[in-house]
């Protein structure tokens, strides 16, 4: 990378005088205003202090309405020796950068509100972080363009004057502020890796979130929003067995538009109560609307007690709470609620204002379940030049300097994020716990105290594919939790779009549904997300930068052919996602239901393994394995061999925090040398208790040599009332069959003496004996047909009740394949050795006797998944207390014998 190649650095700054009319405003009882028609301007500004940008004589005597202007702007090359460059979201465009010369206009760096998008453009939208990466084989060079001005970013081919080699050159032209840049690379083996780490050392880590955060969200603007449309949703997704995990409320819930205050007429009391009950009692959340315009009205609250603060002190720190125009009047504008004042972010004392509205006293009715969305926080001003803004609105600063907003017009929502962060944090008395807040608008660090999200997109096949490049992008300038819309936030989406957008949404860091038609019973599963990987994801990024989505090329940096791909990518360091992008049949809601097969085009990095999710019998190497379809109901998972995964069994629950203590399958997928590894965090996903206590551990597991090894990785910690059990351990890709009685499990003792030694290591050795007894039997038929959906048990873990139904599948078909009511099974497991009946008899004990009937409709269907699913793995049932795991030291927990 050469900065300032080719001696590219320029300065603009120029200032010129606009009359728009020449006359003076004479004050009453003025003495001195005879002499003004004899003054020069020059004498005018010496004489009577008139200030150039805010246009305001600060005399009594007298002022004019002559107008000073600025123009300033300064440019700079940068060249990077490699073609692949990456960057400068927020863009609806390829994940890596093009090249702009004689193709049109140039990138744009400006935040504003866009609608609809125009898909694969260079134009600006809602953020703009003005930062590029290159990537080769050898190296990463990174590029961090500290401006919140807008900017325009050039590209051209060009090639290393030394070398040859083809590169690019990157010119920045920007408006105005100064000139700080950030410049750092790496060549070391994970450069990538390398790099990230750097960067999140200067703009700040990703913070962990709230564990609920990360399930199923969903929103809906509707003018009906009220207590009573909340509690319908809530039994809704509970009659539909859809696990949500958060409601949210768009600005209907307001009364005219006033922030921080339920509609009486909507919100009653009563019935707010109620509404609040009926969530809890599912441990759902909520998240409400709070916009940074404010009604310009001296009846609406917040405004009359922010104006209250207007331009007074706190010490030797001026106050000034909203932003203000060059007369020094505050800044009118329309937005939402009609005319509207907009609050100054960069004012020390304005922050301190806004983080007060979110106490439980001044927002009436919230409590500690309740979080944050911030929208329009470009800003968004309808009747601004771009709907955003002016130029020359003036924000003023604690220590009483004024700057412009063209100045920091990108920065703007971000600076909105910390004081936001900081009210929800210490709105709590007691315990204090870990704010949720989304954000449409962001910039570097904005990751430290937020989500984001990609705005008003369409429900369109366009916008389903562009949303990869777009978390990419943000992945890699350390802007991690986010996600699109799901299905789309505009437009009636077909059902084949609404089903892709939500088989990829599950992989998006933040998963929202903004369009959902409760129009039939879908699969539960659609919306079941693997939140214990999203919690192992997100310590990763919190603790060494890395994005959680990730591309190709991050893991496999010296893939060459991995650089370009912008329609698959990396989600942690063990999975890879290929989706459907294309569409393969019109059809809608109405119309008839028919299935698809979708051919869709996958890279395997080199030299790498994998195990596809819907087929685990073998390990993939070469392109020849990939299924040559993807069923309409299974989607482009592929698991990285030598990975450990760790999965909740969390089946009829509906939300993350009903199975927060539910117990964990450690699936094991093992490499060619039967080795693999993987990571484990608990915490109690709420409070920071983690980092005021200590009181989490982040685990790290080891296969090897047929044995599991574990080490805590933090120093000290400890999770003492962790109820969370390891009760299964599935192992993928061993060299001998199932069957193969020489291989059981046992477990180590721990201190305390609590054997983790498995409960029915008999039970594993019968269903080997009996599925490889007979292959023309029903089950292996069974086996060999059944294909997996994706569906909650697909997408969280075989639960005890599942491998009961198996189990007692299994062994029923066994005894008599012609039947499968109550009365043959308890006959055909008579036929089997008491030790195979008492273990089916202790399996049978997990059962809830409440759903049999439910169980009874749902038996086929789970037959084959649970089937489908055991077929290749080695399966174990254990005991394990994940809080007895303290040891920071490699410790065997688990061998085979």
């Amino acid at each position: 990378m050469i900065i300032n190649h080719k001696d590219s650095l320029y300065f603009e700054n120029k200032e010129f005088l606009q009359r728009e009319d020449q006359y003076y405003q004479p004050n009453d009882n003025e003495c001195t205003y005879q002499l003004f028609p004899y003054l020069t301007q020059n004498q005018i500004k010496n004489y009577f202090n008139l200030d150039p940008y805010i246009q305001k004589n600060t005399s009594t005597e007298g002022q004019t309405k002559e107008k000073w202007d600025f123009r300033e702007s300064y440019s700079m090359g940068v060249f990077f020796s490699t073609p692949f460059i990456f960057g400068i979201p927020e863009r609806l465009d390829t994940f890596r950068l093009k090249s702009t010369d004689g193709r049109g206009q140039p990138y744009r760096l400006a935040a504003l509100d866009i609608f609809p998008h125009d898909t694969y453009a260079r134009e600006a939208t809602y953020s703009s972080l003005p930062y590029v990466q290159g990537h080769s084989e050898e190296f990463d060079a990174n590029l961090i363009w500290m401006s919140t001005a807008e900017s325009f970013v050039d590209i051209y081919d060009l090639s290393d004057e030394m070398t040859f080699n083809e590169g690019r050159f990157v010119d920045f032209v920007t408006e105005s502020g100064r000139l700080e840049l950030y410049a750092f690379g790496s060549a070391t083996l994970n450069s990538p890796k390398r790099v990230q780490k750097i960067m999140a050392e200067l703009t700040g880590y990703q913070f962990l979130p709230p564990i609920f955060s990360l399930g199923f969200n969903y929103c809906k603007w509707e003018r009906a929003t009220s207590a009573q449309r909340i509690m319908e949703w809530n039994k809704k997704f509970s009659d539909n067995h859809i696990p949500v995990d958060v409601l949210w409320m768009d600005i209907p819930y307001t009364e005219d538009v006033r922030y921080f205050a339920f509609s009486q007429y909507k919100f009653p009391d009563n019935l707010l109560e109620t509404m609040k009950q009926e969530v809890h009692d599912k441990n759902r959340y909520f998240v409400v609307i709070t916009d940074p315009h404010i009604q310009y009205r001296g009846t609406f609250r917040v405004y009359r007690e922010g104006l209250s603060l207007h331009h007074t002190h706190q010490g030797d720190d001026l106050v000034s709470i909203f932003v203000r125009q060059r007369d020094q009047s505050i800044m009118k504008g329309f937005c939402w609620p009609g005319d509207s004042a907009w609050i100054d972010f960069f004012n020390k004392g304005a922050r301190e204002f806004w983080s007060s509205l979110y106490s439980f006293d001044y927002f009436h009715g919230t409590d500690d379940t309740f979080h944050i969305w911030l929208d329009m926080n470009e800003p968004s001003v309808f009747n601004g030049p771009e709907n955003t803004m002016p130029k020359d609105a003036l924000h003023q600063l604690s220590d009483g300097r004024v700057v412009l907003s063209k100045d920091v017009k990108m920065a703007y929502g971000k600076m909105m994020l910390e004081p936001t962060y900081k009210g929800l944090k210490q709105r709590n008395m007691t315990e204090q716990k870990r704010p949720f807040i989304l954000t449409r608008s962001t910039f570097f660090g904005g990751q430290k105290h937020a989500a984001k999200w990609t705005g008003d997109n369409k429900a369109t096949f366009d916008e389903l594919a562009v949303s990869i490049s777009q978390l990419l992008s943000f992945g890699i300038t350390g802007i991690q939790f986010i996600g699109a819309d799901v299905p789309g936030f505009s437009g009636q989406p077909s059902e084949e779009l609404y089903v892709m957008f939500y088989q990829l949404g599950i992989f998006y860091p933040f998963f929202r549904e903004e369009n959902l038609i409760f129009k039939e019973k879908r699969s539960r599963s659609m919306y079941a997300k693997l939140f214990t990987s999203d919690m192992i994801s997100f310590i990763i990024s919190n603790t060494e930068g890395s994005p959680i989505v990730r591309p190709i090329w991050y893991e496999f940096p010296k893939d060459k052919r991995s650089f370009g791909i912008n329609t698959q990518f990396m989600y942690g360091e063990q999975l890879m996602i290929a989706p459907k992008l294309i569409g393969e049949k019109k059809s809608d809601f109405s119309g008839p239901k028919t299935k698809s097969r979708y051919q869709v085009q996958t890279y395997l990095p080199e030299d790498s393994e994998w195990y596809y999710w819907f087929n685990r019998t073998q390990r993939i190497t070469v392109e020849s394995q990939l299924p040559k379809y993807i069923e309409e109901d299974e989607q482009g998972i592929y698991i990285k061999a030598g990975s450990i995964l760790p999965i909740k069994q969390h089946e009829g629950r509906e939300s993350i925090m009903q199975a927060i203590n539910d117990n964990i399958t450690l699936e094991i997928y093992t490499d060619l040398n039967q080795e693999a590894k993987g990571l484990l965090y608990i915490d109690d996903g709420i409070t920071f208790r983690n980092e005021e206590r200590n009181e989490r551990l982040y685990i790290e597991f080891s296969f090897e040599n047929g044995e599991l090894y574990y080490v805590n990785k933090l120093q000290d910690s400890e999770y003492d009332n962790c109820q969370i059990k390891i009760s299964n351990i599935l192992i993928y890709g061993l060299p001998f069959n199932a069957s193969d009685l020489n291989y059981t499990a046992e477990s180590a003792n721990f201190s305390q003496n609590e054997s983790t030694e498995s409960e029915y290591p008999q039970l594993n050795q019968d269903i080997d004996q009996q599925i490889n007894k007979e292959q023309s039997n029903p089950v292996q038929k069974k086996i060999n047909e059944a294909r997996l959906n994706i569906n909650q048990d697909t997408l969280s873990s075989i639960s005890l009740d599942d491998i009961s139904t198996l189990a007692t599948s299994i062994l029923d078909m066994i005894g008599n394949s012609s039947t499968q009511d109550s009365t043959s099974t308890q006959q055909a497991s008579q036929q089997n050795e008491d030790s195979s009946r008492s273990s089916t008899d202790n399996f049978r004990e997990f059962q809830d006797n409440d759903n049999k009937a439910e169980k009874k409709q749902n038996q086929r269907y789970r037959e084959e998944q649970i089937a489908h699913r055991y077929l290749g793995a080695k399966m174990f049932m254990t005991d394990i207390k994940v809080r007895n795991l303290k040891q920071n030291t490699k410790t065997s927990i688990f061998y085979m014998k």
